[in-house]
C-alpha cells in the first residue's frame, strides 16, 4: 500500500516538473523560391540576380511565434544595396523590418507575431552578384521563442569569364624555340586546353598537361628568324582566352656553335641562348648559366649578347658583345658597359653566385650617363686582357729602344775603326 502511494507520488511528481519546464519546439516551414522550387537552379556569375523566398509557416501556437527569420548569403556573394523588400498583407500590416549586413538580411519583431496559414506567406526579396564560379546554399534560418530552424537553398554559378593567358620565352637556339605559357583561371585549372598560333597560320595543340603552367617547345626553325606567337587558352566551360602577340626570335645563324669533323663523322655542339622580354630586362633578369651559355639582349633596336665564358669556384669570365667587352667577376661584383660607345651605359651585369657549377647571373638594360673622362666600362671586378696590355711597351717605348741600339751600333763601328788606324 504505501508502495502505491509512493508510485502515485513519483510519478504526479514527475508530471509536475515535465509540465513546469519549457517545452523546445522550433518551427517548421513551407519554403519555396519564386517559382515553386527548392533551389534556384543556375545563374551566371558577375551579374545581379534577383532571390525571392517565400516562407509560410505550418505550425500553431509556440512554435509559430517567429521572431526572426536571417538569410545568410553564401561565400563570394555581394548583396546589392537597396534591394530588400517583403510582399505580404499580414507582414506589410505589421511594423515589420528588413535589414542587412554584408553576408545577412534579418526580418525581426520585438514582439512575437504568428506566421501560420496562406493567409500569412510572406516574401523576402532581394538581388546579390555573385563572384565565384561552382556550388552554393543559402541558409534560411527561423527563430521563435524556443527555438531556431536551419533550411538551405542551392543555387548553381556558371563560370562566364575567360582565362588570363600570358606569354614568354624561356630559351632558344638557332632552330628552336621554348615558350612558357601561364594560365589564369577563376574555376578549374585542371580542364585547361591551350593552341598556338605561330604568325597566323600555324596552329599547335600545346601539351597534355592541362595544367596553369604550360610549356610549348617548337623545333626545325630557321636560325635569326622572328616568330610571332598567339596562345588561345579554353576552360571547361568553353571561356577562351588570347594572349597577347609574342615576338620571340631565334638564335642568329653564326651563333649555332662550332661544327668538327673526324673519321666520317660529324658533331656540332650548340650555344644555348635565353631571350627574355624587353620588360624583363628593364627590371632585371636572373638566371643560372653554364659555360658557353648567353642572354640576348636588345638595345634600342640592335641585339647584344652577355656570353658566360668559364666558371671558376667564385668567379666567372663574362662577355658582352656585339663588340666584345671581356670582364672577370668575383661573386657581388658586378660592370657596366656603354655598348654602342655613345656614352651611356646601357648593359648592366652581377654575379650572383657560383652554384653547382652554374652561373647565377642578373642581367638589366640601363640608361645611366657615362663620366666625363671614364671608360665606356665600368666594373668592380677586373677587365680582362689589361695587365697584359700595361704590360707590353708602347710604339714610343720601341722607338727610343731602337734609337738606342742605333747609337750602340755606331759607336761599336767607331770603335772598331779606331783599333785598325
Amino acid at each position: 500500500m504505501g508502495e502505491k502511494k509512493f508510485l502515485g507520488l513519483g510519478i504526479s511528481t514527475v508530471l509536475i516538473i515535465m509540465f513546469a519546464l519549457p517545452i523546445i519546439i522550433a518551427a517548421t516551414a513551407n519554403i519555396v523560391t519564386q517559382n515553386g522550387n527548392t533551389n534556384f537552379g543556375t545563374v551566371n556569375e558577375d551579374v545581379s540576380h534577383l532571390y525571392n523566398f517565400t516562407i509560410n509557416i505550418t505550425d500553431i501556437g509556440t512554435a509559430a511565434n517567429v521572431t526572426q527569420i536571417n538569410i545568410t548569403l553564401p561565400y563570394g556573394f555581394t548583396f546589392n544595396n537597396g534591394t530588400n523588400l517583403t510582399l505580404g498583407t499580414s507582414i506589410g500590416a505589421r511594423n515589420i523590418t528588413f535589414s542587412n549586413t554584408s553576408t545577412v538580411l534579418t526580418w525581426q519583431n520585438t514582439t512575437w507575431y504568428v506566421l501560420n496559414g496562406s493567409s500569412n506567406l510572406s516574401s523576402f526579396i532581394f538581388n546579390a552578384t555573385a563572384s565565384t564560379p561552382g556550388a552554393f546554399n543559402f541558409t534560411i534560418t527561423l527563430t521563435n521563442a524556443t527555438a531556431t530552424a536551419n533550411y538551405q537553398f542551392n543555387v548553381s554559378i556558371n563560370d562566364t569569364t575567360d582565362p588570363t593567358v600570358t606569354t614568354s620565352v624561356s630559351s632558344s637556339t638557332t632552330s628552336s624555340l621554348v615558350l612558357d605559357i601561364a594560365v589564369t583561371e577563376n574555376l578549374n585549372t585542371s580542364s585547361i586546353t591551350c593552341v598556338s598560333d605561330r604568325d597566323g597560320t600555324h596552329n599547335t595543340a600545346i601539351g597534355s598537361a592541362n595544367t596553369s603552367a604550360q610549356t610549348l617547345t617548337e623545333t626545325s626553325l630557321n636560325c635569326g628568324t622572328s616568330y610571332t606567337y598567339i596562345v588561345t587558352c579554353t576552360d571547361a566551360n568553353g571561356n577562351a582566352g588570347a594572349s597577347s602577340a609574342l615576338i620571340a626570335y631565334t638564335a642568329n645563324c653564326s651563333d649555332g656553335g662550332s661544327s668538327t669533323t673526324s673519321g666520317g663523322s660529324s658533331s656540332s655542339t650548340t650555344m644555348m641562348t635565353y631571350s627574355p622580354q624587353k620588360s624583363d630586362l628593364e627590371t632585371g633578369y636572373t638566371k643560372q648559366l653554364k659555360a658557353n651559355e648567353r642572354v640576348k639582349i636588345q638595345v634600342g633596336n640592335t641585339y647584344h649578347h652577355m656570353t658566360v665564358k668559364t666558371i671558376g669556384t667564385s668567379s666567372a669570365t663574362i662577355e658582352i658583345a656585339s663588340d666584345p667587352i671581356v670582364v672577370d667577376l668575383d661573386v657581388g661584383e658586378d660592370a657596366k658597359v656603354d655598348v654602342d660607345k655613345n656614352g651611356t651605359y646601357d648593359i648592366y651585369v652581377k654575379l650572383n653566385s657560383i652554384t653547382n657549377g652554374k652561373a647565377d647571373v642578373t642581367v638589366m638594360t640601363i640608361s645611366e650617363a657615362v663620366p666625363e673622362g671614364a671608360s665606356s666600362v665600368s666594373t668592380t671586378g677586373g677587365i680582362a686582357g689589361e695587365n697584359e696590355e700595361e704590360q707590353q711597351p708602347s710604339e714610343s717605348d720601341l722607338t727610343w729602344l731602337w734609337i738606342i741600339l742605333g747609337v750602340v751600333l755606331i759607336l761599336a763601328i767607331i770603335g772598331t775603326s779606331m783599333k785598325r788606324r
